[in-house]
């Protein structure tokens, strides 16, 4: 079987691709990648500190591979650092970098970009689907996700530390995207079919 890694927040949306990988039996997947704070220790704008990642990673039963550097950090930078790392996945053998992300084509230009310079294919599973669709397929297969992260003028303060239930996005505001794809909210995904145990929860 081919080898694949994944682009990690440790949230519902890379968690979902993760899932469709695994369980269409796509992709074999040794590693887990994702980028940490150095200062805070933690997945920038999510919040989340490394040691819930580490633990996510124990779980599942996949490597976290982790990139650490100083946020917010200058694009051009983060392309070359980035692209240094995929080009060591494909030393090992890992062709393909599987993303979360749903339908903000600016970013998934610069993604496939930094894929095309380490040459390595960019996999996007999730891509097109409806928000509202995809979270209620999240929660539909088994997953638990917390709510860790929110932007106050999008979405009341109560709802940090939530857990993430179909009641809670469909009583959104219509502006906000129900996968929280503009940056609304995000998650840290801490149980579910591909766990072999709960992890313990960051807030």
């Amino acid at each position: 079987m081919k080898k694949a890694f994944v682009s990690w927040s440790g949230g519902k949306d890379s968690m979902l691709a993760l899932h469709y990988v695994l369980e269409g039996g796509w992709y074999e997947v040794p590693f887990l990648f994702v980028m940490i704070d150095r200062d805070t220790q933690s997945v920038p704008i999510h919040q989340v500190h490394k040691r819930f990642i580490t633990r996510q990673g124990l779980s599942l039963g996949i490597h976290t591979r982790k990139l650490y550097y100083k946020y917010p950090i200058d694009n051009k930078l983060y392309e070359r650092w980035v692209t240094s790392e995929y080009k060591l996945m494909k030393i090992r053998g890992i062709d393909t970098c599987v993303f979360g992300d749903i339908h903000l084509d600016d970013v998934r230009e610069f993604k496939e970009h930094i894929c095309h310079k380490a040459g390595i294919r960019a996999v996007f599973p999730l891509w097109g689907r409806k928000s509202a669709d995809l979270v209620a397929e999240f929660i539909d297969l088994g997953y638990k996700a917390q709510i860790c992260a929110i932007q106050h003028d999008k979405i009341d303060i109560s709802s940090q530390g939530k857990e993430l239930t179909k009641d809670w996005f469909n009583a959104l505001h219509p502006s906000v995207d129900r996968a929280g794809e503009n940056g609304e909210y995000h998650t840290f995904v801490w149980d579910g079919p591909l766990f072999k145990f709960p992890v313990e929860k960051p807030c």
